[in-house]
């Protein structure tokens, strides 16, 4: 590295780069005219670059990359109170010995890794199902916690929110064996996050070390084996419905000194139920354990016949509710059709509390008991399966209303919870496409409560105008602790230029900014045919070498981000450059207010991650408020603004805006962008393009309004290698009333920088 803490890659290592690209991404063949030098990059690599090595022809993963999960502040603050209180919860779930070999081991998997845990025992109440020796046929219950998991999740496929993130990609044609229509949004377990290696690396761990109130850390010795996730209970029978099974539980716990002592909260949930317990900490700590507390989702029978009750998928009583109740509750209690209405009416007998009395109304529909599903554009609400019990496959990834949800039901099957639950973890919204979309089109009733984090881009698939969801009040405010300035040996004072910006951005507290060399294609292909090589195999041909050789800059430069572990693990922000920009004169300071506004840097810290674009190139007016594939563009960008009165710091990406000389983002979107570069099915698409990508998975993606930043004049050259030249002429300006065109032709400086409003306040 050099005093200018310059990056530099040989074109022979790029070389290798980009006939990966060819042979592995594209599956075409090898071209034989790039043989002898690529053999000699393999020598040149070998003797030059022992730690760069190649290897032979492979395509650059994300791999080994554990992305943590962010609580949100309320999250937090609710952890760090409880912590202090020294309120732990105990959570009763309701099965029998077959259900629990079903469901313990992604309950497990979704459990070991969440925040909170700590706060938490998780017990599987089996009955006489078990025995009377309290086993379960099938389970080993003296096996360690590490070794199950570790063997489950290889045997099983089961990945955990916070498992290693790889660009692993399913292949066009490659389905699930169970027949599901996935949405094409995107939920897929597959699709880049937590997916692929096992994350349980500490298998003879014996302990989990957890952090106080204080900071303090102390070792935390709680639920090391499978048997203690069980509590055997023969007296009660495990018959359906399961009233005298509940009313049985709940004697032995209200006349058991241990579990009074010990804990200050009570859940009963069912097997098929999954609980969040970031978001159950922010409802007990709202709520204490010495006032009456029963909490669940209120039911009111098929015709609203029976009185309000709290049911049964999951509900919540205090420490004091449950003291409440009488120390013979097996004898006492009242015994009715179902077990939530018996227990409720018991609860309300015996305590005077009625589900959800005096509980905020901020958690009226946290606990959901029924919801719909999506799939190419068609909403369902449940399907049967094998046993003819109600099943809601995940389709299509989270919506607004089950991201702030306590508990979910029904999930019958270990698939979906696994993936509800790496939704979660991610914190993603994905929009919701409509195909046949054309013109502004009404609401349907699901998606009148839920807001997503770009209604722009929503509206152009679907033609539905839909709220913009906040940031999801992270717990801090992340800065920019890493930028990079991508620069051109070849280009005439590329190096200079960069090295002043380096200088400007040396202004930014503790941030040492690292020159990053770029892959010129010209230099890398030389006289190699691409789109004849393209053509000749059957694709359409839609990259210069350059736009290729933008890309790879961009993996490359991806690649070194993700894969140091320091910059993963301190969270922070990136901040990426090219060198040929004009930045604001007063650009540190504007970036920092721009990044602590909580409209346009919140989401950035939030958990879902996030984009901001200090500067784009937007050619087009657009046809909003038409629905079709120019609908992005100026005009909605300032039908957006207006609703600010011009006042908004940012704007929502939409189909229109291109551009990646200048951009600040979070580990999580980097690490979607490398997931992008490596899939195959996007191969074909400039680098400006993966804003759409993320966008569409539900990644807030804004544009700073006005701009910090826009490129030279001589720079405008580079911008048509990540896309920001791939206008359609007939189109460029193109308004809804005025059919008049304007042929591409050469235009001025000064007249691109008024079509794309590149100025500065």
């Amino acid at each position: 590295m050099t005093p200018h803490q310059t990056l530099h890659y040989s074109v022979c290592g790029s070389a290798w780069l980009v006939l990966a690209w060819f042979v592995l991404i594209q599956s075409i063949s090898f071209p034989r005219d790039a043989l002898p030098f690529v053999n000699r990059c393999n020598k040149h690599n070998q003797y030059n670059h022992p730690n760069r090595i190649f290897g032979g022809l492979s395509v650059l993963l994300a791999d080994g990359l554990l992305i943590p999960f962010r609580p949100n502040g309320r999250q937090q603050q609710a952890s760090e109170f409880l912590h202090k209180e020294d309120a732990r919860t105990l959570v009763l779930i309701n099965s029998n010995c077959k259900l629990a070999r079903e469901m313990l081991p992604v309950v497990l998997h979704t459990w070991f890794s969440v925040f909170g845990k700590e706060l938490v025992t998780i017990k599987f109440v089996i009955g006489d199902s078990g025995g009377m020796t309290g086993e379960c046929e099938g389970i080993d219950t003296k096996q360690d916690l590490f070794s199950f998991m570790a063997g489950t999740a290889a045997k099983e496929g089961i990945k955990s929110g916070n498992e290693k993130e790889t660009s692993t990609t399913k292949q066009k044609g490659q389905g699930d064996d169970d027949g599901d229509d996935d949405d094409d949004n995107g939920i897929d377990d597959n699709d880049g996050d937590h997916g692929g290696k096992d994350s349980f690396d500490n298998k003879n761990k014996k302990s989990t070390f957890i952090k106080n109130s204080d900071g303090v850390r102390k070792e935390f010795h709680h639920q090391q084996r499978i048997e203690d996730y069980f509590l055997f209970l023969p007296q009660c029978k495990d018959t359906y419905p399961p009233v005298d099974k509940v009313v049985c539980m709940w004697h032995v716990i209200r006349n058991n000194d241990t579990y009074l002592e010990n804990f200050k909260y009570f859940v009963k949930m069912d097997t098929d139920t999954y609980l969040n317990i970031p978001n159950l900490l922010i409802l007990l700590a709202k709520n204490s354990y010495d006032a009456p507390l029963f909490a669940g989702g209120i039911g009111t029978g098929r015709q609203d016949t029976i009185p309000r009750f709290c049911m049964g998928p999951a509900y919540v009583i205090s420490r004091y509710t449950l003291l409440l109740l009488p120390l013979d509750f097996l004898q006492s209690a009242v015994r009715y059709a179902n077990s939530d209405v018996t227990f409720s009416r018991n609860v309300e007998k015996f305590t005077g509390k009625i589900c959800m009395k005096g509980v905020g109304s901020q958690f009226r529909w946290v606990f959901v008991n029924r919801y719909w599903f999506f799939s190419r554009g068609v909403f369902g609400t449940h399907r049967l399966n094998a046993q003819q019990q109600f099943f809601i496959p995940f389709t299509h990834g989270l919506h607004s209303s089950l991201l702030t949800a306590v508990s979910v039901h029904p999930f019958k099957r270990k698939k979906d919870m696994a993936l509800f639950h790496n939704s979660l973890m991610r914190g993603r919204l994905p929009l919701f496409h409509f195909p046949n979309a054309t013109k502004n089109t009404p609401l349907p009733d699901e998606l009148k409560p839920v807001c997503v984090y770009n209604p722009s881009l929503q509206y152009e698939i679907s033609g539905m105008r839909m709220y913009k969801c906040p940031p999801f009040y992270p717990a801090h405010l992340h800065k920019v602790t890493r930028a990079f300035i991508i620069y051109s040996k070849v280009r005439k004072l590329s190096q200079s230029r960069a090295g002043r910006i380096r200088g400007n951005l040396l202004g930014i507290p503790n941030l040492d900014p690292v020159l990053f060399e770029s892959i010129q294609g010209s230099v890398l292909l030389g006289e190699m045919n691409v789109n004849k090589l393209l053509v000749k195999e059957g694709y359409t041909p839609k990259l210069s070498k350059e736009e290729i050789a933008h890309r790879e800059t961009f993996r490359l430069l991806l690649y070194d981000i993700l894969r140091n572990e320091d910059i993963v693990k301190e969270d922070g922000l990136v901040l990426v450059l090219d060198e040929a920009v004009e930045l604001h004169p007063k650009f540190n300071a504007k970036v920092t207010a721009l990044l602590r506004n909580q409209r346009c840097g919140g989401y950035l810290s939030s958990i879902s991650g996030g984009v901001l674009l200090l500067g784009a190139t937007i050619w087009r007016n657009g046809t909003f408020p038409k629905v079709d594939e120019y609908t992005g563009g100026w005009k909605l960008v300032d039908q957006e603004l207006k609703r600010s009165n011009f006042t908004a710091k940012c704007f929502n990406y939409n189909s229109g805006v291109y551009g990646t000389y200048a951009f600040v983002a979070d580990i999580r979107a980097l690490n979607l962008m490398l997931l992008w570069l490596n899939d195959p099915t996007h191969s074909h698409q400039p680098i400006s393009r993966v804003w759409q990508y993320l966008s569409k998975l539900g990644m807030p993606v804004l544009v700073a309004n006005p701009f910090l930043a826009y490129p030279t004049e001589d720079g405008l050259l580079l911008q048509a290698d990540d896309g920001s030249e791939e206008v359609d002429p007939v189109h460029m300006f193109i308004d809804d009333d005025d059919k008049r065109t304007q042929p591409k032709r050469s235009i001025d400086y000064n007249t691109r920088k008024s079509i794309h409003r590149w100025h500065f306040d």
